[in-house]
This record gives C-alpha cells, sequence and structure tokens, in this order.
C-alpha cells in the first residue's frame, strides 16, 4: 500500500512527511513521530494513531520488525522477511518501535510484539487469519462494551502518568515550542476579551510551553502557569526570559494544588 506526504503528518514539524526530508530525518538518526490517517496499514497501526520511528539499517532488523520505507513514489509501512534480508545491503529505514491512541501505548520491541511480527511474515495464511482474528475481536469488543465511555478513568495518578509520558516525547515537546511562534487565533483574543478582567492575576493550568500565559503576561496580568511535564516548563521559561516578561511557571499538576 503506497502512502502519500499528505497523510503522513510529521509532528516535529507540523506537515507532510516528504521523501527529501524522510532522507534528513534518517541521517540524523533522531527518533521522530507520525500521525497516520489511513485505514488498512499493517497491525497495530490503526487510522489516526500516532507512530513513533527510529532511523535503523534494514540489515540489522530482525525479520518481522514493521518499518517504513520511502522513495519518490510514496511510503509503506511493511514487516521485513528474510527475502529482504537476501536482497538487502545497507537500505535505510525507519522502524515502528511505539504505536499510540488516546489510552492505548503498543511498544513494538516487545517479545510479544516481535514474536507476532515473525509469525506475521513466516506463516503462510496467517496474516488474512490474523487480521480476521482482529475484526472478530472489534465486533465482540463492542457487543460486549456498547458504551465506548469507560465508567472509570482509574486513579488520578495513573492518569497524571500518561499524560507525562506523552507530552514528555520530543517530538511533542518540539511541537509546543514551534507554536510559541503562532498569535493567538481570533477566538483565543475574542474569548480573553470577554471574559478576562483588563487586569488581575491568573493561574493557567497545562499551561504547556507558555504560549498564552506569556501572551496575558504582555497585557499586563499577573500570571502563574503549572504544568505537569518538566521539559514543557522549562521550555516556558525560556520562552518568558527571551519575550522580557515576568511569569511564575511550576512543575506541577492541578492536583498537587492544595
Amino acid at each position: 500500500m503506497r502512502l502519500e506526504p499528505e497523510g503522513l503528518f510529521l509532528i516535529e514539524r507540523g506537515e507532510g512527511l516528504t521523501p527529501p526530508v524522510f532522507h534528513e530525518l534518517l541521517e540524523r538518526a533522531q527518533s521522530f513521530a507520525l500521525k497516520v490517517d489511513y485505514r488498512g496499514l499493517p497491525p497495530p497501526i490503526e487510522e489516526l494513531d500516532l507512530v513513533h520511528l527510529l532511523p535503523a539499517k534494514l540489515s540489522e532488523l530482525p525479520c518481522g520488525t514493521l518499518v517504513l520505507r520511502g522513495g519518490a513514489d510514496g511510503f509503506e509501512f511493511a514487516r521485513i522477511s528474510s527475502w529482504d534480508h537476501a536482497l538487502a545491503d545497507d537500505e535505510r529505514i525507519a522502524r515502528v518501535w511505539r504505536v499510540e491512541r488516546p489510552g492505548v501505548f503498543i511498544r513494538l520491541d516487545s517479545w510479544r510484539w516481535r514474536l507476532l511480527g515473525f509469525l506475521l511474515v513466516e506463516v503462510p495464511g496467517l496474516p488474512r487469519a490474523y487480521e480476521w482474528w482482529r475484526r472478530l475481536s472489534a465486533f465482540a469488543g463492542k457487543l460486549l462494551k456498547p458504551f465506548p465511555c469507560p465508567v472509570s478513568l482509574g486513579p488520578p495518578e495513573r492518569l497524571i502518568r500518561g499524560v507525562i509520558e506523552k507530552y514528555s516525547h520530543p517530538g511533542e515537546i518540539q511541537q509546543r515550542i514551534k507554536l510559541l511562534a503562532e498569535r493567538l487565533e481570533p477566538w483565543e483574543e475574542d474569548l480573553f476579551a470577554r471574559v478576562l478582567p483588563r487586569q488581575g492575576r491568573l493561574l493557567i493550568v497545562g499551561c504547556a510551553a507558555g504560549r498564552e500565559a506569556v501572551t496575558l503576561a504582555k497585557q499586563g496580568f499577573t500570571v502563574v502557569g503549572i504544568d505537569p511535564v518538566p521539559r514543557l516548563i522549562e521550555a516556558a521559561r525560556r520562552h518568558a526570559e527571551a519575550q522580557g516578561v515576568q511569569v511564575t511557571f511550576e512543575a506541577s499538576a492541578i492536583s498537587d494544588l492544595n
């Protein structure tokens, strides 16, 4: 299945993945993340998943590894087979090491997914059988749980850990830092003008890298911003210093407030 750049959104840059950019990312040898807007991709990738990848050499990866290959005519998610190893030299590709969707984190470097990947490429007929099993499981899940919203979200500590893990990823950090260069949207300016007084003290919960906090501090407010992700707080402090405004940033969650 050939994929076009429009369906592979590069989180770090805020744009579609093109062959030149893909080549650049492989040369940098750093992890990057894609929002995938396609159906029918190899498991466990589903439509609108966030896919985390690491540059690698094909010859260094075991059979069954899920990878992203790129060329002038598009991209393709595929699993490495023994035939690939027989033909490959040192082709550079990107290995899928993690797949993320709301409430789900799948690490493909776990032994279970490594074993399943190997079986999917080495056992004839297993990919079709596995796909039917996935569909049957999804159908049974809808019958057993007809309401998609969970009755309980679990303890607050677990939810906070999930938020910190998600937004501590380098791609997420870079995306929030990139947003600092953008101005407030018209609806935000209208909302602030209508609901906020002309001056006073503000607490911004989930301030991220300080986009709104710094803007409001420039308008004369005394601002305190909190966020549970320490790296975002560090970025917010640097942003406030660069803009010459005084904002108090603290790495804490709202549950920590007394």
